[in-house]
């Protein structure tokens, strides 16, 4: 009886992973649900009771079926096998996630599985079992012999010949959940050593500044936390929303629109494509989250990176990062993307904070002051915190002005109007910036996604998922150029605009407006 009940608990756990996939081929289904028994027969052959090690399995599937509904609705994308990195940032920085799923619901669920699953042990008698030990070899094989390179060939192999598309809810729909996340982390390994080894260099470049003179303006650029011109949300925003940004843009070398490779979150797929200059299709399934594995492959050498270029034209270095420095495991990439120094929420003791994270003004403020303190040859990259979500009524940001009543009748209005007051603080570090910059000084800045607004954003119509970005140079007095790019592009504008002899190299494109 208790085998026949954990058989049916199995069974109602794949069905409803199947059914958040959107299906599956049935040749398929037992490769789909073979996670799930396997889990069950290694906790069996622990705990020697059916049904508790049904009911645990069950309580994965739920977490991941919850996951899984929770990042479609907030990210556009369904749970890729990248996701796994997260798991550890989850209990560091439990802020960053668990608002999105509703907190009481998650954790309600954990503490109504965790007190089965005890129940269970208490009441639910043994039933004889192989000793735990033989199931030692089979997990040990289950682990290692996807590593094993002929064996991962082959597999990748045979994977290919499903027809699968690269796009994770189209492959999901075709494969199964559980096999869909199989079969990406396999395909991600196998393929990545020679994706690695095909990384094309930036294309040619005018003669850089030559080895023995120093560099004589310093370079700043600024990835801005869910930034984009809100205006394009339609006629609720007021011309004004952004004076700094459009200060900067008056004067700017070029701007426009930035395309990047996510939306609502997963920041550092922007963030890579700015630095190296590779695109999507570039880093195949390693996209969802390039840091994991991408950027850290061992016995390789270091990726082509803005930060190595600027390092060779005489540049110091610097990375800035108002938060924990594990995060995505910058404190380890960044120094392989060629930064000299990586500075984490460590430098921001007593900064002023927006809410729960360090305000951009301060990170305005600590740039104006490396600049100060290091002279024109160095090289700042900076990535945002201020304005992240999610958003709401506690979000600690100052109160937006009268025009923000528009907002109390749209869907996630309290959360707009968190965004909102966040953006008018990312705006306003700028002009600190601007000022600290001397004359010939470069200062690009761009948004690294929109925020997770989805219910608001298509109240007011906005289906465009791209940001916005600006070139400009202090003591130019620049034409306006509007041309939009894509994110693995800006690198390759900016190194450009510093290697012409005088001003931007490429006048093509519309004035701003």
């Amino acid at each position: 009886m208790q085998f026949a009940f954990a058989v049916v608990l199995l069974l109602g756990s794949w069905l409803l992973l199947r059914r958040q996939a959107g299906g599956g081929a049935l040749r398929l289904a037992p490769f789909d649900a073979a996670p799930l028994v396997f889990g069950w027969l290694l906790l069996l052959s622990l705990v020697a009771r059916p049904v508790m090690a049904a009911v645990a399995i069950a309580a994965i599937a739920a977490g991941l079926a919850l996951t899984d509904a929770v990042k479609r609705a907030t990210l556009r994308e369904p749970l890729v096998f990248a996701d796994r990195a997260e798991l550890l940032e989850v209990v560091r920085h439990p802020r960053l996630y668990l608002p999105f799923a509703g907190p009481v619901r998650v954790v309600a669920g954990a503490l109504a599985a965790a007190g089965l699953v005890a129940a269970l042990v208490w009441l639910e008698p043994p039933e004889p079992h192989p000793s735990p030990l033989l199931m030692v070899p089979l997990a040990a094989a289950c682990v290692l012999l996807p590593t094993w390179t002929p064996l991962l060939s082959w597999l990748a192999g045979r994977y290919r010949r499903l027809g699968l598309t690269g796009d994770p809810a189209r492959d999901m729909r075709h494969t199964g959940f559980l096999a869909c996340l199989i079969i990406q982390a396999t395909l991600a390994r196998a393929e990545r050593a020679a994706r690695r080894a095909a990384v094309p260099a930036f294309a040619p470049l005018p003669a850089a500044t030559p080895a023995h003179s120093p560099p004589a303006r310093p370079v700043v650029l600024v990835q801005l936390e869910s930034f984009f011109d809100a205006r394009r949300l339609g006629p609720l925003m007021p011309p004004d929303l952004l004076p700094g940004f459009d200060r900067l843009c008056a004067g700017a070398v070029q701007a426009g629109r930035l395309a990047v490779p996510c939306w609502g979150a997963n920041t550092v797929r922007s963030e890579f494509a700015v630095l190296t200059g590779l695109g999507q299709a570039a880093l195949g399934l390693d996209r969802f989250n390039p840091y994991e594995r991408f950027a850290q492959t061992p016995g390789r050498s270091p990726l082509r990176s803005l930060a190595w270029e600027m390092k060779r034209r005489g540049y110091r270095t610097i990375c800035l990062h108002p938060f924990d420095k594990r995060f995505y495991a910058r404190a380890s990439v960044m120094p392989k993307l060629g930064f000299d120094e990586f500075r984490g929420l460590e430098a921001f003791t007593g900064a002023a904070r927006s809410g729960p994270y360090v305000s951009d003004r301060a990170v305005g403020e600590a740039i104006a002051s490396i600049l100060r303190a290091e002279g024109p040859a160095v090289f700042v990259f900076a990535m945002t915190m201020g304005n992240h979500g999610p958003w709401g009524e506690d979000g600690g940001h100052p109160p937006l002005p009268a025009w923000a009543g528009g907002l109390d009748g749209l869907p996630e209005a309290a959360g707009l109007r968190g965004f909102l007051a966040g953006l008018a603080e990312s705006d306003a570090m700028l002009a600190p910036m601007m000022e600290a910059m001397p004359p010939g000084g470069v200062l690009a800045v761009y948004g690294d996604h929109q925020p997770s607004l989805p219910a608001a954003f298509a109240a007011l119509g906005l289906a465009d998922e791209s940001t916005d970005y600006a070139i400009w140079q202090a003591g130019l007095a620049a034409r306006p150029v509007r041309r939009d790019i894509a994110a693995e592009d800006l690198a390759q504008r900016l190194l450009r605009h510093l290697s012409a002899a005088r001003g931007p190299v490429d006048r093509a494109g519309d004035d701003l407006r």
